[in-house]
């Protein structure tokens, strides 16, 4: 038998199978639908570029990430550092920025770290080239501190 929950994630989408469940099946049915949808809600891939992307920085596209999502930066020189602004979770996945090849995060010298992952959870950084950053006038490409676990 098919229920509105077998079309979550279809081309009908979450919400309107959601708002069909509650219609039919009542506030129980919804409640144990969203206990079962942080495993069923696909990632997504958010992409900055110069050109193109869903964001120019590297900055917007984490700061725009969620649990699971990928943050994929295509070729280019990016001047600026970057934080992660949450974490990602042991259920929905990590949060990853990864770099294509010639994706280069270059802090032209300045005083700061060019990745800094402050007390956050699964979180991933794949591929970025990170220079010409310093922390406390040493070259610092990625500064992790606080309580922060699952960094890959």
């Amino acid at each position: 038998m098919r229920t509105s929950l077998d079309r979550v994630g279809s081309k009908s989408g979450v919400w309107p199978a959601l708002r069909e469940c509650l219609q039919r099946h009542g506030r129980a049915a919804v409640v144990g639908a969203m206990l079962v949808l942080p495993g069923l809600v696909k990632a997504r891939e958010i992409t900055v570029a110069p050109l193109g992307g869903d964001f120019t920085s590297d900055t917007a596209g984490l700061a725009a990430a969620q649990s699971g999502d990928r943050v994929t930066v295509r070729a280019g020189v990016y001047y600026e550092a970057v934080s992660f602004s949450r974490s990602g979770s042991a259920a929905a996945g990590f949060i990853t920025l990864q770099g294509d090849v010639g994706a280069i995060l270059d802090g032209n010298g300045g005083s700061v770290h060019g990745i800094t992952i402050n007390s956050r959870n699964y979180v991933r950084v794949v591929g970025m080239t990170v220079r010409n950053f310093r922390g406390n006038g040493t070259p610092m490409g990625i500064d992790v501190e606080g309580n922060s676990s699952f960094i890959e």
